[in-house]
């Protein structure tokens, strides 16, 4: 119970910084366009200093590629099992199933990781997130784009996803952890002042991210019910998933570290990946207000069930 406490309090500058974001966006401080540049810097800066830090350290053995596949392979399960709950439902948009697979670890899930587990166990998270970053490029991605009449070749998709500043820096630190693994030079002068710039740049993920999501959180009050729906059906699949994995998994077949049963279902209970609106139709009014309030209340619902499951995995 105190270690679950601690976690609660650990979370509460994130949870202030939300509220921080919100009031900024109420009291007009910031123009839109200054919150795009945030993210802007976020995305292609910040989050990849982070995630460069965290895969330099991460020792990737070839079993943990079972980690991998396993998140994979459960974002295009929840994809088909969004497709036969809507058919069961008659829910007609076809943006339910695709808010069925995926998570946005980028822009929530760092976030909420780092402040309850610190940044020393970020490569626990980033080895989950391998696999749905996959999903999210070459799955979701062509789902989105195929709603709106359009083709993409798997080439095409590959070179989105090796110019994305994220997996270049994910695939630059495992080089990185690779080579320095052999060769000394942790201790040179040289090293020591870039990790401490990579280190400083990578501290501003979390602090940004926070005041853009408060910033960015609007929920249309008149459309609520198919997003509450949507939160609730894949809330308790993805906790159902979660549980099994880091059963069988995480704990019975690799014996890992606790943490990594942790970075799992802190990322399952992750709301859908944000970067869904930007592949829509925007002349698709009642499918993109649907999608940004799923978006919005799946934020708040997973900082909530993340403090609930604090209190039973003790």
């Amino acid at each position: 119970m105190e270690n679950a406490t601690q976690i609660v309090l650990n979370l509460f500058p994130v949870l202030a910084l939300f509220v921080l974001g919100y009031v900024l966006r109420r009291t007009h401080f910031f123009e839109h366009s200054a919150v795009s540049a945030l993210k802007k810097l976020v995305v292609n800066i910040a989050l990849p200093a982070l995630l460069f830090r965290a895969f330099a350290s991460l020792n990737l053995e070839p079993r943990l590629l079972l980690v991998v596949i396993t998140v994979f392979s459960i974002c295009v399960a929840m994809v088909l099992i969004g497709r036969v709950i809507s058919w069961i439902t008659g829910i007609k948009s076809p943006y339910f199933a695709i808010l069925m697979g995926g998570f946005e670890t980028g822009m929530v899930g760092y976030a909420i990781f780092i402040a309850a587990y610190g940044a020393e166990n970020v490569p626990a998270l980033a080895l989950v997130d391998l696999g749905q970053v996959t999903f999210v490029f070459f799955v979701l991605m062509s789902l989105l784009i195929s709603l709106r009449g359009e083709r993409y070749t798997v080439a095409q998709l590959t070179r989105r996803l090796i110019s994305s500043p994220v997996i270049i820096a994910i695939a630059a630190g495992m080089v990185f952890g690779l080579v320095t693994a052999h060769v000394s030079v942790k201790e040179t002068a040289l090293f020591q002042a870039a990790s401490s710039l990579i280190t400083l740049v990578g501290g501003l993920t979390v602090p940004l991210i926070c005041i853009v999501i408060g910033y960015e959180l609007e929920i249309d009050r008149s459309s609520l019910g198919l997003p509450l729906f949507t939160i609730a059906v894949r809330t308790v699949l993805l906790v159902g998933f979660a549980a099994a994995v880091n059963a069988l998994l995480i704990r019975q077949l690799l014996d890992l570290p606790s943490i990594y049963e942790r970075a799992v279902l802190t990322m399952f209970i992750l709301p859908p990946p944000f970067v869904i609106p930007l592949f829509m139709d925007q002349t698709d009014r009642e499918n993109m207000r649907y999608v940004t309030n799923t978006l919005s209340m799946g934020t708040l619902a997973s900082a909530g069930v993340f403090i609930a499951v604090s209190f039973v995995m003790v």
